[in-house]
């Protein structure tokens, strides 16, 4: 008999699929927590964005980070800052500096990550 995975221990999974650049893998696990628990946090959804952009997916990022506050967890520095990466792959360079712009009105504080990322554009 298997015990229940908790969010933790997914997010770690998710983290480990980022690391390998194993996006397939990121997206399924996701959508198991989605259908069968437990519920994605942020931390988890982060994960799965980064591993999409890592694995050269990033209309997949992007479209995780736009679930983001709709359908799940409010977006954190960091989702901004993975989908401000692939933004950037995608030679959408505008809307990525947008969302650098957007950070302060979502009462987030840009880290020295996103201007690092910024400075890439």
């Amino acid at each position: 008999q298997f015990l229940p995975l908790g969010v933790v221990t997914c997010s770690a999974a998710l983290s480990a699929c980022e690391r390998g650049e194993q996006w397939q893998r990121a997206m399924y696990l996701l959508a198991r927590m989605r259908v069968s628990g437990p519920r994605p946090n942020v931390i988890s959804v982060n994960a799965a964005m980064s591993a999409c952009e890592r694995g050269q997916q990033w209309p997949l990022a992007l479209h995780l980070f736009e679930e983001l506050g709709k359908s799940g967890p409010r977006p954190d520095t960091i989702s901004h800052n993975v989908a401000m990466s692939a933004l950037g792959k995608g030679a959408h360079w505008a809307d990525a500096m947008q969302l650098l712009r957007d950070l302060p009105a979502r009462r987030l504080r840009p880290s020295s990550a996103s201007y690092s990322i910024a400075s890439n554009f």
